[in-house]
């Protein structure tokens, strides 16, 4: 019921002749690529109140998408025709949410402007564009951010406490486990269709989420093993299952399972991590974690909702303030420089068939 009346809500506003006006701030941000997942993924952060990036000006692959995101804008902002206009609009910085082959040209075309960047996971589909992006970036001086939300999350946050806080004492163990039924949205999209453009399958445009998680939480990985398949969707997609064995430098053990071809509802995440005084769950669906002892006593911690809103929002700030203060962000280039050095691993132990050490890649 509520997302009905929401959606009746957007569509009342859309049409609306005025528009609030734009926030003040000392710089503006612009976005760029307003398709359907920047619809999902920004925009309700975009319209919270106190939002601290503020975006002025919209530039798409479709004009059409660009003024369907001005409309729901709930405050001005110009759409414009072409990158040039966009950039000499005065904006600061940019937000990328185009499909993943375009992400390392215009993460580069930003940089050379002078902009600082947020761009959307996965920030490059190679290490070859990765290595270039650098290059590019240590001459820019600018400030570049990879969009992993998941970080920001609440929920993330307490389970980086509890195991500093060694409430489940030595970690041995890390199960984590991504499922979307969405296969029809990537057999419809032009580019998620094709791996060419995506860069991958699930792990390379979903599961890398959980897999850029558990790499922060435990640190480096000395070896990895993968299977990849397609048990529902085309080869041309890339594998539509994964399940990857992680083997870190701290002797913990990961299992990553992530799939667009099961029954679990869209979007749900699960982590559970292991220690020889408990386990620690988290579930997507669920505002909290559990904690189970190993004499069977449960404890429920509270956390906010794991809305993509919310935790888009907390990104937003991050992103703002390490603009505003020139700090090196949490999610900067090298933090996905590793994230893709593990996910092209899986990719070659996938390939061939055997395990496959990180130093090799």
């Amino acid at each position: 019921m509520i997302q009905p009346l929401k959606r009746q809500i957007f569509a009342f506003y859309e049409w609306l002749p005025w528009k609030l006006p734009r926030p003040s701030r000392a710089s503006y941000s612009g976005l760029v690529g307003c398709g359907r997942f920047a619809r999902a993924a920004y925009l309700a952060a975009l319209n919270t109140p106190g939002c601290p990036v503020v975006c002025s000006g919209l530039v798409s692959r479709s004009l059409a998408s660009a003024k369907a995101f001005q409309r729901r804008l709930w405050y001005q902002a110009a759409v414009y025709p072409s990158w040039d206009e966009f950039c000499a609009s005065g904006i600061r910085s940019v937000i990328i949410a185009l499909p993943n082959h375009l992400h390392a040209e215009y993460v580069e075309k930003a940089l050379e402007k002078g902009l600082d960047v947020l761009c959307e996971k996965p920030l490059v589909n190679s290490l070859g564009e990765a290595m270039r992006v650098r290059t590019i970036l240590q001459k820019s001086g600018r400030i570049l951010m990879t969009a992993f939300n998941r970080r920001f999350q609440e929920s993330m946050r307490k389970i980086e406490d509890i195991l500093k806080e060694g409430r489940v004492g030595t970690v041995r163990e890390v199960r984590a486990c991504h499922n979307q039924d969405i296969g029809n949205v990537l057999l419809e999209s032009d580019w998620l269709c094709d791996q060419s453009k995506s860069g991958g399958g699930v792990l390379h445009h979903a599961g890398v989420h959980l897999l850029n998680v558990m790499l922060y939480l435990f640190g480096e990985v000395d070896r990895v093993s993968a299977t990849f398949q397609n048990l529902k969707l085309p080869d041309l997609l890339g594998e539509d299952t994964a399940e990857c064995e992680i083997s870190f430098c701290s002797g913990v053990r990961g299992i990553l399972k992530a799939s667009y071809a099961n029954a679990f509802p869209s979007g749900y995440e699960r982590l559970e991590i292991e220690g020889d005084r408990g386990i620690l769950y988290y579930h997507s669906h669920d505002d909290g974690l559990r904690i189970r002892s190993g004499a069977g006593a449960e404890e429920w911690i509270d956390c906010r909702t794991t809305a993509t809103k919310e935790s888009v929002l907390e990104m937003l700030k991050h992103f703002s303030k390490c603009v505003d203060k020139k700090l090196l962000p949490e999610t900067d280039l090298e933090d996905s420089v590793r994230t893709l050095r593990v996910s092209e691993a899986c990719k070659i132990s996938a390939r061939e068939k055997r395990v496959v050490l990180i130093r090799e890649i």
